[in-house]
């Protein structure tokens, strides 16, 4: 363009359209919603036959190492098999042989993270990353947890008993 130097053009035309881009990236990531909030958990280990079930899929598979674990997700293991699931903010959830969780809920607040877990059968150990964060359940069909403490464990039998046994903290 004659008369307009080629420095003054760029700034006029192009960087506008850069801060709005911006801009708009800015604000659709502050008006995502609840589905924000949601975060995911990671299976870490995986010894043996370990399974896992995406939320409303009838059939269970193969559980990978560093596999993506969400709500309505679960995972199980088999005879001789172990696994374990890390939430966001470090917490570890470790199943033992023959044990079934589902996660029943998982996302993240101002407050951290906070988790509400099922457990179906079996015997499964937790190690909250931060009991002062978010709210954390754990719970069977016949009792539940809240943590107030960090390291615990809760065993489900095969008629639904449910035993839980605190190693450091309070439940």
């Amino acid at each position: 363009m004659p008369g307009i130097p080629m420095k003054r053009l760029l700034y006029s035309s192009i960087l506008p359209g850069f801060v709005l881009a911006v801009l708009g990236l800015h604000i659709m990531g502050l008006s995502a919603g609840p589905s924000a909030k949601k975060r995911e958990a990671v299976i870490t280990y995986v010894r043996g036959d370990v399974q896992r079930k995406v939320q409303k899929q009838p059939s269970w598979t193969k559980a990978e190492l560093q596999a993506q674990v969400i709500t309505g997700d679960s995972v199980r293991t088999l005879v001789e098999s172990r696994s374990e699931v890390q939430l966001a903010d470090k917490t570890l959830v470790r199943l033992d042989e023959k044990s079934a969780i589902e996660i029943r809920e998982l996302e993240k607040t101002q407050a951290g993270v906070g988790a509400d877990i099922s457990v179906d059968e079996g015997d499964v150990w937790t190690a909250v990353g931060n009991p002062t964060a978010g709210k954390f359940t754990v719970a069977s069909k016949v009792a539940g947890a809240s943590v107030r403490g960090t390291v615990f464990r809760i065993s489900v039998g095969e008629d639904e008993s449910t035993e839980v046994r605190v190693y450091k903290g309070e439940v």
